[in-house]
């Protein structure tokens, strides 16, 4: 369990610069089984109570693009506060990140005045906190360093012609993008030098499909322990499992698996909810007699499966797989979130690892 009070600061910055802070915000975590815990499901992430109350719809906090380290002290991840969304504008909001503190706080803070519709990444990188945001009205999407207090210490644009569909902050500190550029899709590795970032390699994608990840179901995973990263796309294949990382002049994507799901049951679907935990992908199937989970280890590639479908062979006789949660021991593996269709109550399931 946490601290019995957490204190969620909110922190109302203007441009690059505090203009000082509003008076804290409490959430009372005292009660019995009330402790904090991330809940990733098909929007991105979000802090809740767990376990889930009735039905689990209770958000803290922003909605979490990018996020690293759930769980633990040094929880780091940036989303849109006090969003919007239309035909025409598509979504959009406020910056705002949570910011895990040395005495085991979180600090959510404001991030500026402007409007942002996409936040690609956050992740502490070399002793700071980074985050690649996309605000409205700017060329390129900006890289953010933000001091454990929420004040941007340092800010790069880059120029207009970087209009990327995945960006990712790579461990070496170098940034991973992918790009339609003259009719294909290009990943791009990116060096900050001096007050900009420079091209270090250009690889064409193995599939086009890449460069529209993010309107089909695909992105970036990055593990909650180890800050390993990820990737997944929509077409053809979303059981397809890369490896992102910094190889030079070979491009930053590795094939891991073609499929993710290889041994599921019968009539499976596509993996979906997927999120990486400690060397280990986690995942959920969809077949016509209900919910399966997936549990692959990346150094052995092996997959295991927990099967709660229906004896019956009816999905509605089972409940509806909403998501994974990870609570406040990093350590652990996630839960799965599972609502009973019935009733819309919400109940915790662990992975058996039954084959």
């Amino acid at each position: 369990m946490r601290l019995p009070l957490i204190a969620l600061a909110v922190a109302t910055l203007a441009g690059c610069s505090s203009s000082g802070s509003a008076p804290p915000v409490w959430i009372d975590t005292a009660k019995p089984g009330a402790e904090l815990a991330f809940m990733r499901a098909e929007a991105g992430w979000k802090l809740s109570l767990s376990p889930p109350r009735f039905p689990y719809n209770i958000g803290v906090g922003p909605e979490l693009e990018g996020l690293s380290g759930a769980g633990s002290p040094s929880a780091f991840g940036c989303g849109l506060t006090s969003l919007t969304s239309n035909y025409f504008s598509g979504r959009r909001g406020r910056l705002a990140c949570l910011i895990g503190q040395a005495d085991g706080r979180l600090l959510q803070a404001t991030i500026g005045s402007s409007t942002v519709s996409r936040v690609h990444d956050a992740t502490p990188i070399q002793g700071d906190r980074q985050v690649i945001a996309q605000f409205v009205g700017t060329a390129g999407p900006s890289i953010l360093t933000l001091s454990p207090d929420g004040t941007v210490t340092n800010a790069v644009v880059l120029d207009r012609r970087w209009r990327p569909d995945q960006a990712v902050i790579l461990r070496t500190g170098r940034i991973a993008l992918s790009q339609r550029t003259e009719g294909r899709c290009t990943w791009y590795v990116l060096e900050r030098r001096g007050a900009t970032y420079s091209v270090v390699s250009e690889t064409p994608a193995d599939a086009s499909n890449q460069c529209h990840a993010s309107g089909s179901g695909g992105g970036i995973l990055r593990d909650q322990v180890n800050g390993e990263l990820y990737a997944h796309f929509g077409y053809p294949s979303e059981n397809t499992l890369y490896k992102i990382d910094d190889n030079g002049a070979r491009g930053p994507l590795q094939i891991l698996t073609p499929d993710l799901a290889a041994g599921a049951p019968s009539g499976a679907g596509d993996a979906s909810l997927m999120i990486a935990h400690d060397g280990t992908i986690y995942f959920g199937l969809t077949t016509p007699a209900g919910p399966v989970l997936g549990r692959h280890t990346v150094t052995s590639g092996r997959t295991t499966f927990t099967d709660l479908t229906a004896s019956t062979g009816r999905w509605q006789d089972t409940a509806r797989l909403t998501g994974f949660i990870i609570g406040d021991d990093p350590a652990a593996a996630p839960l799965a979130a599972l609502m009973n269709l019935q009733t819309g109550e919400t109940a915790l399931r662990a992975f058996d690892d039954s084959n």
